[in-house]
């Protein structure tokens, strides 16, 4: 609610590119993306690299665990985390914050189950670590957070 009277973010769209990689007798994967906004909004650029261990259970399953860091440039940090001038006048108690590039460190596992043929069962659970950049923004609680994610991927035969 103290937040109530900040412009609104308007979501970017990003456009880039992504590569994997796969090495080993084990399939270890890397896979690494850099992207830019195309819409003009946060003018930002994101990079990041992603080390995975896919590990079959049975036929039908496969899990993964992950590590991975991403990097958020000055312009995408500045604007999803930062304060304005014109912002912190409207707000109590809040003062203006310019924060500079910042990155994100996760670790997790991941993976998928087939159901059947056309129906697979996806699955995540992330733990988050935050730089300070983005955990001292008054926009954040706190400087790291977990997410889990389930759902049900349907594939379309043509």
């Amino acid at each position: 609610d103290y937040l109530k009277n900040m412009d609104d973010r308007k979501d970017d769209l990003h456009i880039g590119l992504r590569g994997r990689y796969f090495a080993g007798p084990t399939k270890v994967t890397f896979t690494g993306f850099v992207s830019t906004d195309i819409l003009n909004k946060s003018n930002g650029t994101l990079a990041g690299l992603e080390v995975a261990q896919p590990l079959p259970l049975g036929k039908k399953t496969l899990v993964a665990p992950f590590i991975n860091m991403q990097y958020f440039s000055q312009n995408y940090t500045n604007y999803y985390f930062g304060i304005t001038d014109s912002e912190a006048a409207k707000l109590t108690n809040i003062d203006p914050y310019v924060p500079g590039s910042s990155y994100k460190i996760a670790t997790g596992i991941k993976g998928y189950s087939n159901i059947t043929d056309n129906v697979e069962l996806i699955f995540s659970g992330e733990y988050n670590q935050y730089s300070n950049e983005i955990s001292d923004s008054p926009l954040t609680r706190g400087s790291s957070n977990f997410s889990l994610l389930l759902g049900l991927n349907y594939k379309f035969g043509f």
